[in-house]
C-alpha cells in the first residue's frame, strides 16, 4: 500500500497559496497564514508536504491537547532553534534576560517585566531565527494552543510584514466553540485587515477515487468507490484508515488491475475514524499496544524516554513501522495524527487511565515540567489535591509573564478543586489575583464575579480596609462596563469602609472620584454635596494634595451652578495650593478646571488664554496627556468664537497623538464631527458623531452627548432629513433635562429653537425657550441672554406675532454686538431677516440676510449660506454680486453643474447611464462620474433618492 505522505490530491490550489506566502517571506514580506478544516482533512499533511519542497528554514511545532504553558508553541520554536543552531540569543542583548523568563536555560531571568518588554523579547528571539535565513514557523493544532500564544499572534502581524518569516498555523474548525481564543485571533486579524486563511474542504468523489488509486496502487471499482465515499464523506485521513483496515482484514481483492470488495463476506465497515484505527491496532503485539496507550496518555507529542521508563522496555519500532507514530529526532515522538492518539486513549479503561496519568504526573513533576501540564495529569489521575497545588503554581507563573487569560483558566481550575472551608485566606488571595488577571485580559464579568465573592467574605469578617480595596477594584470594572450606578455605589462603599478603617485620605480620594463623575454627568448639585464633604474631611486631615484637588473640583462646580465669583476664588485657591506643593498632576487638572470656570463666565477670551496657559504648563512639566485634554476643551471655545480652522487642527492633533487620553480623543472627535456638520460636510461629520455619541452615552458625558446630537441635527437639517433632525433636537432637550448643565447646551438649544420654528412646531420651540430661560436665570451672561432672546423671537415668529419676533431678534443682535460669537450672530441675522420679510420690510430683510450670508461665508457654514441664498432668490434679490455669476447660476440648479443638471433630468426619465451617454454624446464612464457626483451633491444613496431630492428642490423640468 502506498504511503499517503507522498500524495496531495485535491489540494493543488491550497498548496499554491502556501507557496505564494513562502515566496513573499523569502522577499522579506512576511505574513501570518491560517489553515483551517475539520479533523482528518489533511491540513498537517498539506503543510508538511509543501514545506519539504521549499528552500526556507523550517521549524515545526505541534500543540498538545493537554495543558500547555503560556507561549508554549513559541517557546518550542525558540528551543528548537537553540538546539539546531547552538545559539543562546546573545544578539538580543539586554532583552535576553527577559527571554530567560520563558527559557530558564538561557541563564538568570529578569526579576520583573512588563508585557510590552516580554513581547519585544519574543520578537527579538524570532528576529534571531530570521537572521539565519528566511523562515517558516509551522504551528500545528493551534486550537489547543494557550491564550497567551493566540493573543500574541495579532501583535506580531505588523512586525512580521517587514521580516522574512511566514507563520503558518493550522487548526481544527470543528474544535473552536463560541468564545474560543481562535475566534478572537481571527477577529483581531480581520480588523487589522490581515486575516489570510485557507479552508481545507473534503474531497469530492473524483478526488476520492484518485486518492484511493494512489493508496492501493490500482483504481477501485464503482461499488468500492461508492462505499468508501459514502462512509468517509471525502475525509482523507478516514479514507486512508478505512482502506488500511479493509486490506489488513482481507476484505479487498484485486481483479484485472482493479480493487473491489471481497464477495461472499460480511464486511464490518468501521463507522468512524476511531473504529478504523482500532481495527488496525488489533494486529499489533501487546507490547506495542501498551506503548501506544502510554504515549496517548503522555500526549500527542511525547518523550521516548518517559514512555520507555513507564513501559519498562523499548517498544516503539512496531508502532512506528505500522504508521501510528513518527519520530521527531532521537528524543521525541508524535502520533501521526491527533485522531489516532484520541482513538487509542478512549479505549483505555478508566482505572488504568487514572493510574497511568498519576505515573506520568510524577515523572513530569520530578523532571521540572510545566506545572500546568503536570496539573492536567494529576487531575486526570483523580488526584485533586496535587492538581490544585499545580494549578495554583501555573496561575502564578502565567501571571508573572503577563499571560493573564491563561492565569484565569488555571485559577478557576484550582478553585474548582478547593476543599470547602479550608485555607480560606489563601483562597481569597487567589480569587483576588484572579480578578486582577481577568480585568487585564478583558474578562470583566469574570473579574466582577471574583471580586464580589472576595468583598462579601471581607465584609462578613469585618475587615474594612480589605473590603474597601476590593470595592475600589469593583468600581473600576463597573466603569469599564459603563455600569455607572454600580460604580458610584462601589466607590461610596469603599469610602465608607476606608473611614471605618481610619484610612481617611483613601476615603477622600474616592469621594473626589464620585463627585468628578457626577459633574461629568451634569448632576452638579449631587456632586456639590459629595465634594463639600470631601473638602471638609481634607481640611480636617490637613492634606495639601487632597485639599488642592477637592477645592479645584468644588470651584468648578460652584461656577457651574451659578456662583461664578465664588467658583473662581475656590478654584484659584486650589491651584495655589497645588503649585506651592509642586503637585504637578493636581495643578494640571486644576488649570483645566480654572479655564472651564472662565468659559462658564462667558469670558471666552479669558478661557482661551487660560486653556493655552494650562497646555503650556502641562507640556513644560511632563503632563502631556492632561495638556491634550486642555486643548480638546479649548476647541469648544474656538467653535463659539468662529476660529474653526484652528479648532480642526487642534482636534486632529489630539486624535493623532499617541499619549492623548481616551477622553481627550472623544472630545476632539465629537467637536470635529460638529464642525464638519456646521460646514455642510454631513457625511464626514455624521461618521464621527454616530461613533462618539455611543461612547459618550456609555461614559455618561452629558456635554458630549449634547454636542453630538447637535451635530447630527445640523447634518440632517442640511440634508433635508427633517424627521431625523427633529429626533436629534428632542434628544438634546431630553439629555439637558436630565442634567443641570447651564453652558454647553446653549448653542444646541438655540439651534433647536430655530429648527422647530422653521418646521412650524410651536411646542418644540417653546420647550427650547423654556430651557434657555432656566439657564439664563442662573447664568446671566451675554451668551445665555442672547440665546434666550433668539428663542423668544422664534417662539413669537412661529405663532405669527411678527412685531414681537422682530423686537426679540433685534435685541439679540444688540447683545451679540459686544461679543465675538459669529455663528450665533449668523443664526439671528438670518432669522431676523426672514421675520422682516414676513413683516413686508423687504429692504431691511434683505440687508439682514446679506449680513447673515457674509458671516456664514466667513465660517464656511454651508447649511446657512445655501438657505440664505434661496431666501434672497425667493424675494427677487440678484445674488450675482454676492457669490458671482457662475455660482449664482449653479445655485439655481441646487449646486449642480449645467451638465449634472441635464443628467439628473434624464435619470428622472428612467434612462440608464448607457442611454444617457448616447443621448448626450458622452462616454458611459463620464456619465458614471456625473451620476456619482450628483448623488454626493444631493446627499443621496441611490438614483431614486436623488430624483426625489431634485424634485423637492425644483430641479426637474
Amino acid at each position: 500500500m502506498a504511503e499517503i505522505d507522498d500524495m496531495l490530491i485535491g489540494r493543488k490550489a491550497e498548496q499554491a497559496k502556501i507557496n505564494e506566502a513562502i515566496s513573499a517571506a523569502a522577499e522579506r514580506r512576511g505574513s501570518i497564514l491560517l489553515l483551517s478544516g475539520e479533523a482528518g482533512m489533511g491540513k498537517t499533511h498539506l503543510a508538511h508536504h509543501t514545506l519539504e519542497a521549499c528552500d526556507l528554514q523550517t521549524i515545526r511545532v505541534t500543540t498538545d491537547e493537554t495543558s500547555t504553558p503560556p507561549y508554549g508553541p513559541i517557546i518550542s520554536v525558540l528551543r528548537s532553534f537553540m538546539r539546531d543552531s547552538s545559539t543562546n540569543f546573545e544578539d538580543c542583548g539586554s532583552l535576553k534576560k527577559y527571554l530567560a523568563q520563558l527559557l530558564p536555560e538561557l541563564g538568570k531571568p529578569a526579576e520583573a517585566s512588563d508585557q510590552a518588554t516580554l513581547i519585544e523579547a519574543l520578537r527579538c528571539g524570532l528576529d534571531a531565527i530570521a537572521k539565519h535565513g528566511p523562515t517558516v514557523l509551522f504551528l500545528d493544532d493551534l486550537h489547543w494552543a494557550d491564550n497567551a500564544t493566540l493573543d500574541l499572534l495579532p501583535k506580531l502581524v505588523d512586525w512580521i510584514q517587514e521580516r522574512p518569516i511566514l507563520l503558518l498555523g493550522a487548526y481544527r474548525s470543528d474544535e473552536i466553540p463560541r468564545g474560543h481564543a481562535i475566534r478572537r485571533l481571527r477577529n483581531d486579524l480581520r480588523r487589522a485587515k490581515h486575516l489570510q486563511e485557507i479552508a481545507i474542504e473534503p474531497l469530492n468523489r473524483e478526488e476520492t477515487e484518485e486518492l484511493t488509486h494512489k493508496i492501493l496502487g490500482h483504481p477501485p471499482d464503482n461499488s468500492l468507490l461508492s462505499t468508501i465515499f459514502d462512509k468517509t464523506q471525502g475525509v482523507p485521513f478516514f479514507l486512508e484508515e478505512l482502506l488500511k483496515s479493509l486490506e489488513a482484514s482481507g476484505h479487498l481483492q484485486k481483479l484485472n488491475n482493479t480493487f473491489s470488495l471481497t464477495p461472499g463476506k460480511e464486511i464490518p465497515f468501521p463507522e468512524t475514524v476511531r473504529d478504523a484505527i482500532l481495527i488496525r491496532m488489533e494486529a499489533l503485539s501487546p507490547a506495542a499496544k501498551l506503548c501506544l496507550e502510554l504515549a496517548s496518555v503522555a500526549g500527542q507529542r511525547f518523550s521516548f524516554e518517559l514512555v520507555s521508563e513507564l513501559a519498562g522496555e523499548e517498544t516503539f519500532d512496531e508502532a512506528i513501522n505500522n504508521g501510528f507514530i513518527i519520530e521527531l529526532g532521537q528524543e521525541e515522538g508524535q502520533f501521526r495524527h491527533a485522531l489516532t492518539s484520541e482513538a487509542i486513549y478512549k479505549e483505555i479503561s478508566w482505572t488504568k487511565v487514572r493510574k497511568l496519568h498519576r505515573q506520568v504526573a510524577e515523572k513530569l513533576e520530578a523532571a521540572g515540567a510545566s506545572p500546568g501540564v503536570v496539573a492536567e495529569h494529576w487531575l486526570a489521575g483523580k488526584s485533586p489535591e496535587q492538581a490544585r497545588k499545580a494549578f495554583v503554581l501555573s496561575m502564578q507563573d502565567s501571571c508573572d509573564i503577563h499571560a493573564y487569560a491563561d492565569a484565569v483558566n488555571f485559577a478557576n481550575s484550582a478553585l474548582d478543586l478547593w476543599p470547602e472551608s479550608e485555607e480560606e485566606s489563601e483562597r481569597l488571595q487567589l480569587l483576588d489575583r484572579l480578578g486582577h488577571c481577568a480585568e487585564i485580559s478583558g474578562s470583566l464579568t469574570e473579574a466582577t464575579r471574583a471580586w464580589r465573592e472576595v468583598a462579601e467574605s471581607y465584609q462578613q469578617m469585618e475587615q474594612h480596609y480589605e473590603f474597601a480595596l476590593v470595592q475600589r477594584k469593583l468600581a473600576t470594572v463597573y466603569e469599564l462596563q459603563s455600569a455607572w450606578n454600580r460604580a458610584l455605589s462601589a466607590r461610596q462603599q469603599a469610602a465608607n469602609a476606608f473611614y471605618k478603617a481610619k484610612h481617611d485620605l483613601e476615603a477622600i480620594s474616592e469621594q473626589i472620584a464620585i463627585a468628578s463623575h457626577l459633574q461629568t454627568d451634569g448632576k452638579y448639585n449631587n456632586a456639590m454635596q459629595v465634594i463639600s464633604k470631601a473638602v471638609e474631611e481634607a481640611e480636617k486631615a490637613d492634606d495639601p494634595l487632597l485639599k488642592a484637588r477637592a477645592w479645584g473640583l468644588l470651584g468648578s462646580l460652584e461656577a457651574r451652578v451659578g456662583n461664578l465669583d465664588q467658583g473662581l476664588k475656590t478654584t484659584q485657591a486650589g491651584l495655589s495650593l497645588a503649585l506651592d506643593g509642586n503637585f504637578i498632576g493636581a495643578a494640571s487638572e486644576i488649570y483645566q478646571r480654572l479655564a472651564s470656570v472662565f468659559e462658564h463666565f462667558g469670558d471666552f477670551k479669558g478661557a482661551k488664554e487660560a486653556y493655552n496657559f494650562a497646555y503650556t504648563f502641562c507640556e513644560s512639566n511632563g503632563a502631556e496627556p492632561m495638556g491634550h485634554v486642555c486643548m480638546a476643551c479649548l476647541t469648544v471655545v474656538l467653535i463659539q468664537t468662529g476660529e474653526w480652522n484652528e479648532a480642526i487642527e487642534i482636534c486632529e492633533d489630539v486624535i493623532q497623538a499617541n499619549n492623548s487620553p481616551t477622553g481627550a480623543k472623544l472630545i476632539a472627535e465629537s467637536l470635529l464631527g460638529l464642525i464638519f456638520a456646521l460646514r455642510g460636510e454631513a457625511k464626514r461629520g455624521r461618521k464621527l458623531l454616530v461613533r462618539t455619541i455611543v461612547a459618550a452615552k456609555d461614559l455618561e458625558i452629558a456635554a458630549l452627548e449634547i454636542f453630538c446630537a447637535y451635530g447630527l441635527a445640523v447634518a440632517d437639517w442640511h440634508d433635508n432629513k427633517h424627521e431625523s433632525a427633529r429626533e436629534h433636537c428632542q434628544a438634546i432637550l431630553d439629555r439637558w433635562s436630565r442634567s443641570e448643565d447651564r453652558h454647553y447646551a446653549i448653542p444646541a438649544l438655540r439651534f433647536s429653537a430655530s429648527f422647530y420654528a422653521i418646521q412650524g412646531d410651536d411646542e418644540g420651540t417653546r420647550a427650547c425657550a423654556d430651557a434657555l430661560a432656566k439657564i439664563a436665570a442662573s447664568h446671566s451672561n451675554s451668551e445665555s441672554l442672547a440665546a434666550l432672546s433668539h428663542a423668544l423671537g422664534e417662539a413669537a415668529l412661529v405663532t405669527g406675532d411678527i412685531e414681537q419676533a422682530n423686537e426679540h431678534f433685534q435685541n439679540t443682535l444688540e447683545i451679540l454686538e459686544k461679543e465675538n460669537l459669529p455663528l450665533e450672530e449668523t443664526e439671528s441675522a438670518y432669522r431676523y431677516g426672514i421675520s422682516l420679510l414676513q413683516a413686508q420690510k423687504r429692504e431691511k430683510g434683505i440687508e439682514l440676510l446679506t449680513r447673515a450670508y457674509h458671516l456664514a461665508r466667513g465660517l464656511n457654514a454651508r447649511p446657512y449660506t445655501s438657505r440664505i441664498i434661496q431666501e434672497l432668490q425667493a424675494v427677487g434679490k440678484p445674488i450675482e454680486g454676492l457669490i458671482g455669476k457662475r455660482e449664482a447660476e449653479k445655485s439655481k440648479r441646487g449646486g449642480l453643474t449645467r451638465r449634472q443638471f441635464e443628467v439628473v433630468n434624464l435619470v428622472a426619465l428612467g434612462m440608464t447611464n448607457q442611454q444617457i451617454a448616447e443621448e448626450l454624446v458622452l462616454s458611459a464612464r463620464t456619465v458614471d462620474m456625473h451620476v456619482s457626483n450628483i448623488l454626493n451633491q444631493l446627499n443621496s444613496r441611490s438614483r431614486a433618492e436623488a430624483v426625489r431630492q431634485a424634485a423637492e428642490l425644483g430641479l426637474l423640468n
